[in-house]
């Protein structure tokens, strides 16, 4: 299975449906994430307008 760990909670998120350019959401705190990579996963953080 394909996971990383969300950088802001250290919750597992799983990648197991996602494509390169998918947006992933952390079920836990929200967080938005950008599938950069598959094998290794790398992540890049979808930064909040304020």
């Amino acid at each position: 299975m394909s996971s990383i760990n969300c950088p802001d909670c250290k919750e597992t998120v799983s990648l197991e449906k996602a494509e390169i350019g998918d947006i992933v959401e952390c079920d836990n705190c929200g967080c938005e994430l950008e599938l950069l990579k598959k094998d290794p996963p790398e992540i890049r953080v979808i930064e909040e307008e304020k």
